[in-house]
């Protein structure tokens, strides 16, 4: 197998045994709807004035920042994590 066909193995039985629960594009204009979510501890501005959200550690073991064009995605066993567009694209 090539390093890219065990990648996508990989992300495939990440969502096949995992089960995705939720997935939600963080868009910029969704600021209301990814706060709402459990996972969110803040949603704040950065230097440039791009928005991006803090998950609390509590719920994800990744990435705790979610920036604008990022995906968030809720496992069925209640675990969060943040994919770039591109690799939950692969997915």
């Amino acid at each position: 197998m090539r390093i890219t066909e065990i990648k996508k193995h990989y992300w495939y039985l990440i969502y096949k045994i995992m089960g995705i629960a939720l997935k939600i594009l963080f868009d910029g204009r969704n600021v209301d709807d990814i706060f709402r979510l459990p996972c969110i501890k803040s949603i704040e501005k950065g230097e440039k004035g791009k928005a991006y959200a803090t998950l609390y550690s509590h719920f994800t073991d990744g990435r705790q920042i979610a920036q604008v064009g990022d995906v968030l995605v809720q496992y069925k066993t209640g675990k969060w994590q943040v994919f770039g567009k591109e690799a939950f694209d692969r997915i």
